[in-house]
């Protein structure tokens, strides 16, 4: 953005609101790349940025409410590993009751 910024100062101030929505369309794009390569909680905080019309520009907006639906679901075996994998402090009852339910439901096992 610092680029913006010196590039600001010497043209007309008639195109500098050209010169930023270029600036936030590509890096909206970097962005979005990004949290869809880093996958996880990202995505996750993706979503929510892309809620918020008051915080972000309309240019990470657009892009960002592209995480809303169009990534692809993961099998939900592989949630509940992750899920395991990441739960150190071991699961209680009712997560145990969860999973053994989704055994039966989907045909794997989980625990």
């Amino acid at each position: 953005m610092k680029g913006v910024q010196q590039k600001e100062k010497w043209i007309k101030k008639s195109k500098v609101p050209a010169l930023w929505d270029k600036a936030h369309d590509r890096n909206a794009k970097r962005v979005l790349n990004l949290i869809v390569e880093l996958e996880g909680l990202w995505v996750k905080l993706g979503q929510y940025l892309s809620t918020r019309a008051d915080v972000l520009p309309q240019a990470y907006i657009s892009l960002l409410t592209q995480l809303q639906d169009s990534l692809p679901p993961r099998p939900l075996q592989e949630v509940c590993k992750i899920y395991l994998n990441v739960n150190i402090r071991g699961y209680t009852k009712k997560e145990k009751y969860f999973f053994d339910i989704m055994s039966m439901w989907y045909d794997f096992k989980v625990l």
